[in-house]
């Protein structure tokens, strides 16, 4: 199909600090504030990240309901595989 949703509705979900809960690995990557933000790590980091259990439920609930889900991030492109690990790691 040329148009990959079902309907019309759509919910945008983040992808860092809300779907995954990485507050600990930001810490460790933008906490030191005398130290140049570590962006890599806390990319490469990601893909183990802890899923936020809420988020992942409410997602799920809306998916059973038909609702599109698109998850935002503001990584970039050399980081896609841990995103797409991350995602397929808790079935999303």
């Amino acid at each position: 199909s040329k148009y990959p949703f079902n309907g019309r509705t759509v919910v945008l979900v983040d992808l860092d600090g809300t779907l995954a809960n990485n507050s600990k690995d930001a810490d460790l990557a933008f906490g030191d504030h005398n130290k140049k933000k570590d962006f890599h790590n806390f990319h490469k980091a990601s893909e183990n990240a802890p899923v936020n259990e809420e988020v992942l439920r409410l997602i799920r609930d809306m998916r059973s309901d038909n609702l599109n889900i698109v998850v935002l991030s503001g990584r970039t492109d050399s980081y896609a595989q841990e995103t797409i690990n991350f995602l397929k790691n808790i079935d999303v």
